[in-house]
């Protein structure tokens, strides 16, 4: 398998990469599309800081329940940023459903899970907040001015992104694996942003090379990649893997653009 870059997370790590950079011809090619207007670059921009903020809030996180320096701050800040995410809409519904299969050590009696769900943001931001206060009382910190100064922010409510966005939230069972058969359109950029409630493994393979566009064992990514291509397809076609090596169901929330 050709790998085009492969990188290896550890786990509650977060994956940032620009899986292949852009050459300057890449660039250029990509830049001559149509010009957006005011409005869709308004968009255009709350839909990469919504991808963005997914792997944000995955490395705060990390930080906030770090064993050795836990940050309570971090976990209020990834609080506000899930309420920015809570309020904004537009995305579409990723309609292209996985392969569910159970890995190597799995039951062969366990049923194979892939319901589609919701992320539940108020209980995750209570979540956090409780954590917060616990953490920063063993430190001995007064936490409530900023948890007050975050509750009284302002969030635009019905952030509208630009449509091209579709995301998926969905439960995975315990050592059972998601397969993804995703088309992305030619030298046009692919956005591809993750984030779970706990460490998941993902892969993203470009199907007809066996590229590796990105691999890791994460809590959250963020990343994008140009397929370029010089045959006449109206397509390429990427797979994408999650898999939970644990032996407990947990959740995720994808996002493609």
């Amino acid at each position: 398998m050709r790998c085009a870059r492969y990188l290896a997370i550890g786990v509650l790590s977060v994956l940032f990469l620009a899986a292949i950079p852009l050459g300057a011809a890449d660039k250029k090619e990509a830049e001559q599309t149509k010009q957006p207007t005011r409005e869709d670059e308004e968009k255009n921009r709350l839909a990469e800081e919504y991808m963005a903020n997914m792997a944000l809030v995955a490395r705060l996180k990390e930080l906030g329940y770090d064993k050795e320096n836990p940050s309570p701050e971090s976990l209020v800040t990834a609080a506000f940023i899930l309420r920015k995410m809570q309020a904004t809409r537009g995305q579409k519904d990723l309609e292209v459903k996985p392969e569910a299969q159970r890995e190597p050590g799995a039951s062969d009696e366990s049923p194979l899970v892939d319901t589609v769900g919701k992320m539940d943001y108020d209980k995750e931001i209570s979540d956090l907040l409780d954590d917060a206060r616990a953490r920063a009382a063993k430190k001995k910190v007064d936490l409530e001015p900023l948890i007050n100064e975050m509750k009284s922010r302002k969030v635009d409510q019905g952030r509208l992104v630009l449509g091209g966005l579709q995301q998926v939230v969905r439960s995975i069972g315990g050592r059972q694996t998601h397969t993804y058969h995703i088309n992305a359109r030619p030298n046009e950029l692919f956005y591809f942003a993750f984030r779970s409630l706990t460490p998941l493994q993902v892969t993203i393979v470009r199907s007809r090379t066996d590229t590796v566009f990105a691999a890791g064992i994460v809590t959250g990514a963020n990343t994008s990649y140009f397929p370029r291509t010089q045959s006449p397809v109206d397509r390429v076609p990427f797979t994408i893997k999650i898999t939970n090596l644990t032996p407990y169901p947990t959740k995720y929330q994808m996002c493609i653009r």
